[in-house]
């Protein structure tokens, strides 16, 4: 079965009415005035040849979506010298290029494409460790905090392929179904998104990691995405 078909059976048996608290924004370019305070927000680039969104959760560590180290053609995994990562990202200058010492994916993650299911993509993050640690200058890590009891709303942050250069925010996005180990956001993703930090709305503490959008490409309103607080322990123990 595939993502697609997976997702609809599961989210139609469980989803309920998005709550009407609030309405997701559409998407915008990060502002100059903004970019410093999301300069931990970066660009991972993978093999020279496609891109996922990382974020730093310390100086030397950042966390990002367990498919994005994946090649999707071979499956097989990209070794650490083939990753990049890139802070500070605006189209004619960025903060600091990082490379990548060692990555961590939990162990009952497999790559399966388009053939994902939900228990898969609950095992959708990773763990990135850098070469060198980041200086207070370059950018200021975000701070992992546990999933809320309730249904939050959240930003999502990162670069999507129709803005490779710029970060963008989509703001106030509600959690229309919270599955405890992956939560549905009604708010639409594009490529290149996989890996971006979800926020809680007004805030830089990162409750998870955006995984999946939920349809197509072009045809797609809503995404899943993964906690990181329940995984982090397991994949620093990993990188040891």
């Amino acid at each position: 079965m595939t993502l697609r078909s997976t997702l609809f059976l599961i989210i139609a048996a469980i989803l309920l009415p998005a709550p009407a608290l609030a309405e997701a924004k559409p998407p915008r370019m990060i502002t100059e005035a903004e970019a410093p305070q999301w300069n931990a927000v970066g660009r991972l680039n993978i093999a020279g040849n496609r891109f996922c969104t990382a974020a730093l959760i310390s100086p030397t560590e950042a966390v990002t979506a367990a498919h994005c180290l994946f090649n999707p053609l071979t499956r097989n995994r990209t070794i650490p010298s083939e990753l990049r990562l890139v802070l500070g990202l605006r189209p004619d200058s960025h903060v600091a290029v990082l490379k990548i010492a060692a990555t961590a994916v939990l162990p009952g993650y497999t790559y399966l494409g388009q053939n994902a299911d939900l228990p898969m993509i609950a095992l959708d993050v990773a763990l990135l460790r850098l070469d060198r640690p980041v200086t207070p200058d370059e950018a200021a890590p975000l701070t992992v905090t546990q999933w809320p009891d309730d249904l939050p709303i959240v930003d999502i942050l990162g670069f999507g392929r129709d803005r490779p250069y710029l970060a963008s925010i989509r703001a106030n996005c509600p959690v229309v179904a919270d599955m405890t180990v992956t939560a549905l956001l009604d708010c639409k993703v594009e490529p290149g998104l996989s890996g971006s930090p979800v926020v809680l709305t007004q805030s830089r503490q990162m409750v998870a990691v955006t995984s999946s959008l939920v349809g197509t490409r072009l045809n797609n309103s809503q995404s899943l995405i993964v906690p990181i607080e329940p995984h982090l322990a397991e994949l620093r123990a990993l990188l040891q």
